[in-house]
């Protein structure tokens, strides 16, 4: 089996290891003259910005373990991982090599082994665009039974791998973006030793945080003003699905999506339905003019802290955008609904729905 035969490939790599990693880069169409990187230190991420000339630049650092970390580049980011000893990277910026890292060549073997499972999802997904009514169901269903193995597989990796740094960074990836599930049963296979460790604490203060959007988890109540600056209670939308889109006029991925939005709106509104936009701006005259270009006629509120937003804060984002579908009980259904996904959902909701008055 794939997973026995990298089991084998791959050894234990723990903090005790922590040596100096140098890493050399030559880039041949680096225009840039610096570069992010990001690495991880402590179960935290640190940021260093590298000087380039002519595509090349140099960079080294003591007291580092095993760990991954991630290269800003023009127009797209490119994550390996480091580890005590000289790496280098080279190639073009769409098409990079890495060099002396045991760890990046066994993620990238590891990565390779889900390849028959992307195919499946790309041909899933492909077939769901001109799919409709039980059809649609069906595929819907292959795709979720899909993310159910791919989720098996990375479990058994690290069941097989309890100590290992790519398992720990599965683990971390699971608590800070997957299902909240999923990954509590990764952060239970990982060793004690792992457990307890920075890494292991940081992976457990991201699943506390992680617990209060995971399916099933009721949301406080808030209230926050609209454009007029009325008053908007939450609780009053009880007992209708609620879409809680939190977004910002400064957000160019919220500002692309809010057509799709528009459409599912339109679509569903005449149905138990209610669209929430949850604004992190800080100017007002700003968020209501994003309103008026992008045609959202949905309820908008905004308490105007920015980041700091009261119930954005609540589930600690970093960025947006961030939906929650919430059902008439008050309780998280689905949540990072965008593009064809977000229409599919309300489908499958609606499907034996019946009509109700818009809000």
């Amino acid at each position: 089996m794939k997973y026995a035969l990298l089991t084998l490939l791959i050894g234990c790599f723990c903090s005790s290891m922590a040596q100096t990693v140098t890493l050399q880069g030559n880039l041949t169409d680096m225009k840039e003259t610096q570069l992010i990187f990001a690495y991880s230190r402590s179960g935290t991420f640190e940021v260093d910005t590298l000087n380039v000339l002519d595509g090349k630049f140099n960079w080294s650092k003591t007291g580092l373990a095993p760990g991954k970390a991630m290269l800003f580049l023009p127009g797209n980011s490119f994550p390996f991982y480091i580890e005590p000893g000289n790496i280098s990277i080279s190639g073009r910026i769409d098409s990079i090599t890495v060099n002396g890292s045991k760890t990046d060549a066994e993620s990238r073997a590891l990565d390779k082994s889900f390849d028959d499972l992307r195919a499946q999802k790309r041909d899933l997904n492909e077939r769901l665009k001109g799919a409709k009514g039980v059809q649609e169901m069906t595929l819907l269903k292959a795709l979720s039974q899909v993310s159910i193995i791919w989720a098996e597989r990375e479990n058994a990796f690290i069941k097989a791998n309890p100590d290992h740094v790519i398992s720990t960074s599965m683990a971390l990836q699971k608590a800070a973006a997957g299902d909240y599930d999923d990954a509590v049963i990764a952060f239970n296979l990982l060793s004690k030793k792992v457990k307890t460790s920075d890494q292991g604490k940081a992976i457990t203060e991201r699943l506390a945080i992680s617990e209060r959007s995971r399916i099933g988890a009721k949301l406080p109540d808030f209230i926050q003003n609209d454009p007029d600056g009325k008053p908007v209670k939450f609780s009053e939308f009880r007992g209708r699905y609620v879409f809680l889109d939190f977004w910002a006029s400064w957000c160019a991925p919220c500002r692309a999506e809010n057509s799709n939005v528009l459409k599912a709106y339109n679509t569903f509104k005449d149905k138990n339905f209610s669209i929430i936009g949850i604004s992190l701006d800080h100017e007002p005259e700003q968020w209501k003019k994003a309103i008026k270009d992008d045609h959202m006629p949905w309820t908008m509120v905004s308490d105007l802290q920015g980041m700091k937003n009261q119930i954005a804060s609540y589930f600690h984002l970093s960025g947006v955008p961030f939906t929650l579908l919430i059902d008439p009980q008050g309780k998280v259904i689905s949540k990072d609904l965008y593009g064809i996904r977000l229409h599919q959902k309300l489908r499958e909701v609606f499907g034996n729905e019946q009509n109700g008055t818009g809000r």
